[in-house]
């Protein structure tokens, strides 16, 4: 099963384009689509794109509320600036996880690469993909993290 295939396409088009790379994938690759992960977005929100609703209750997120009206592809949110923000506090409650675990490492140099390696990247990958007035909250929470462990 086949987590992360991603279309851009117009929303008339969305679900023959979703039907032409699933049956491809099933067909060439003997690869099915988890439909359970599918989801589908458009800014301009509305009703779902014909044969979408089909796909199941959760796939369309164009009339979810405004803080999970979006998507993640690839580790990186499009959406609604509430749906960015609320991801951006995701990532800030999964470092600190991890921030809380680093302490604990014995050896000091390994718990520095934890940092440096894990969780560093983490905010990278966030900072290069949002508008720096939508992530300078996420920015400071995540400088404050790293200083504070």
């Amino acid at each position: 099963v086949l987590d992360d295939v991603y279309l851009v396409t117009a929303p008339h088009r969305a679900r023959p384009a979703f039907d032409a790379v699933s049956h491809a994938l099933r067909d060439l690759a003997g690869i099915d689509t988890n439909l359970g992960k599918c989801r589908v977005w458009h800014r301009a929100g509305g009703p779902a794109p014909p044969g979408i609703a089909e796909l199941g209750p959760a796939v369309w997120t164009g009339d979810k509320p405004a803080g999970e009206c979006g998507i993640v592809v690839l580790g990186s949110p499009f959406g609604a600036h509430p749906f960015l923000h609320a991801q951006a506090h995701l990532r800030i409650a999964d470092e600190t996880l991890l921030a809380n675990l680093v302490p604990q490492v014995p050896d000091l140099q390994a718990a520095w690469l934890l940092l440096l390696m894990c969780a560093n990247p983490r905010a990278n990958h966030l900072l290069r993909s949002l508008p720096p007035a939508l992530v300078a909250g996420y920015a400071a929470e995540h400088d404050a993290l790293l200083e504070q462990t």
